[in-house]
């Protein structure tokens, strides 16, 4: 069976390349949009387009984010007049680029009224979709976010943790304002320099932002920036070196985060909002996580400096948390439920 999965490549993410490797084993001839676009006669009996961050707009300028968009929304109307059933997986509440909120908001209400079928991987997904969007659930449809269990190169021996240890941190990923950094850093600036280290890892949007970062940690020797892309044999070594990750993200357009996911893959805890990927979690589970909840800019400064302190009481038990999470994908996360879950979404249309 021929379906378009896009996108479908990429050097930087692991989900598609997992999902679409998955695919391919069960029997889908998956095609990339551009290649269905490209020749619509050859491709002419493919039915499903399954689009992933379809509704993101992207662009320098005001000119390039409105061009963006117009690209975007003529290819919705020509899969429409093209009777071509859309399957849209849902991963952000909203663009994290919050400019052009306009733009964004047109093109995702066209998505989802467009959409035969919509992919989520938290249940406040649907929740989101019922009462901001009027989306009938009967159309929504779970499927669990691939693990990333040795991904990246096998999970190195776990560092046994006593009380008196220095807490250290992780932040990793691409670095964007949206993932406020610039708070986690005055944060733990404020916090006992003996007692927690932090490690922020990762390339960053710009120059300029990487510079100001620097900037904020001039003299401050509890905080390393390593503001470089990251290679996939290197990500182990970091999981290992830390204790937990710590992903302050912006409640306003995070939702679901392959990183915290990550993170469970490689047995580690995190400090993080109550995303919906940590709000899945059972009773039990999530007494292995540090999440918390704000409502300014203000009360998730006191939010995230709790939880921190938190993680940092809790060390003697991080690893036991860590093989909890790590249990918890292996059951609940792999490829070939993915796989099995999107089967019945193509099956049903």
């Amino acid at each position: 069976m021929k379906i378009v999965y896009d996108p479908c490549t990429s050097f930087t993410n692991r989900y598609v390349v997992k999902i679409a490797t998955g695919l391919r084993k069960q029997g889908y001839h998956i095609l990339s949009l551009p290649t269905f676009l490209g020749n619509l006669l050859k491709y002419r009996n493919v039915k499903i387009i399954h689009l992933n961050w379809f509704e993101s707009i992207v662009g320098e300028s005001r000119i390039a984010l409105l061009q963006s968009f117009l690209k975007q929304y003529t290819k919705l109307l020509l899969l429409e007049v093209l009777r071509k059933k859309i399957v849209w997986t849902m991963h952000n509440r909203m663009p994290h680029d919050q400019r052009f909120q306009k733009l964004h908001e047109l093109l995702l209400t066209k998505l989802i009224k467009q959409s035969k079928a919509i992919v989520i991987h938290s249940k406040l997904s649907q929740v989101i979709l019922k009462n901001d969007y009027g989306v009938d659930e009967n159309k929504v449809f779970y499927c669990p976010h691939p693990d990333y269990i040795n991904e990246y190169g096998p999970m190195e021996a776990a560092i046994e943790k006593d009380d008196s240890k220095t807490l250290k941190l992780l932040f990793m990923g691409a670095v964007k304002p949206y993932k406020n950094i610039e708070l986690l850093i005055e944060v733990v600036k404020n916090l006992e320099v003996s007692t927690i280290e932090l490690t922020i890892a990762g390339k960053p949007v710009s120059v300029e932002y990487g510079i100001q970062l620097e900037h904020l940690v001039k003299n401050v020797s509890n905080i390393h920036l390593e503001l470089t892309f990251i290679p996939d044999d290197l990500i182990p070594g970091y999981l290992n070196a830390c204790d937990a990750l710590v992903l302050p993200y912006d409640l306003r357009s995070s939702l679901n985060s392959g990183t915290v996911l990550l993170a469970f893959s490689y047995a580690r805890s995190v400090i993080c909002p109550d995303i919906g990927t940590l709000q899945d979690l059972d009773e039990t589970l999530r007494t292995s996580v540090f999440t918390y909840s704000y409502s300014t800019v203000a009360t998730h400064k006191e939010a995230l400096e709790t939880a921190i302190l938190k993680a940092q009481n809790a060390q003697g038990e991080l690893n036991k948390f860590g093989k909890n999470l790590l249990d918890y994908m292996q059951q609940n996360h792999s490829v070939a439920q993915v796989v099995d879950s999107l089967e019945k979404v193509y099956k049903s249309l």
